[in-house]
């Protein structure tokens, strides 16, 4: 159920459209930061699971150029993501931790 409060605050919740100055200089929201961590169509709602190969949504101003644009599904695989014996959703509260929405 971690999958799903992730989508929900980021993506349903009150603020999931309200607009910020990331730490990278552009404007995002936190909708906006959940679909370039797993991808527009990266949560299967019906099973609450994660879609394979998802791409990254790139938004209008999603600073692009300085972050990483690889899918969920590559870092999942990544030698760090193994070594920490990390669970998907920890990757994804990271990601969204330390990307753009990061203070």
């Amino acid at each position: 159920q971690v999958l799903r409060a992730l989508y929900t605050e980021h993506c349903e919740g009150p603020e999931a459209l309200e607009q910020f100055e990331s730490i990278y200089g552009f404007e995002t929201c936190a909708k906006e930061e959940f679909e370039w961590v797993v991808g527009e169509e990266g949560v299967d709602k019906k099973t609450w699971t994660l879609v394979e190969g998802a791409t990254p949504k790139v938004a209008s101003k999603t600073g692009v150029r300085v972050r990483d644009a690889r899918t969920l599904s590559e870092v999942l695989k990544s030698a760090e993501v193994k070594l920490g014996g990390l669970l998907p959703e920890e990757v994804i509260a990271l990601r969204l931790v330390t990307g753009g929405m990061h203070e």
